[in-house]
């Protein structure tokens, strides 16, 4: 089982790490989930995959954040400017 100090940790630096510390906290998240202790103790297994699955739902919620303000600052380009009206009727 997870302490509930490692716990809470974990919990804060999801609000306030930088992408690359969150993917190393994933990583050694996942190193423990290989481990002879994790795999004898069915608690700590499982709180550690509830913690990975946090910080992956964390780091797809970054991105697409990312590419909403990337789409919004994008020019747009000149396939989706409308055609202008002739007045030719045609």
């Amino acid at each position: 089982m997870i302490s509930k100090e490692t716990h809470a940790f974990i919990m804060n630096r999801l609000e306030t790490a930088k992408q690359a510390e969150l993917l190393v906290i994933k990583d050694e998240l996942q190193e423990l989930l290989r481990s002879p202790i994790c795999a004898g103790d069915k608690k700590l297994w499982k709180d550690t995959k509830k913690l990975i699955k946090k910080i992956n739902e964390e780091i797809d919620a970054r991105y697409d954040l990312y590419l909403a303000e990337k789409l919004r600052t994008q020019p747009k380009s000149a396939s989706v400017v409308p055609l202008r009206q002739t007045g030719s009727g045609v």
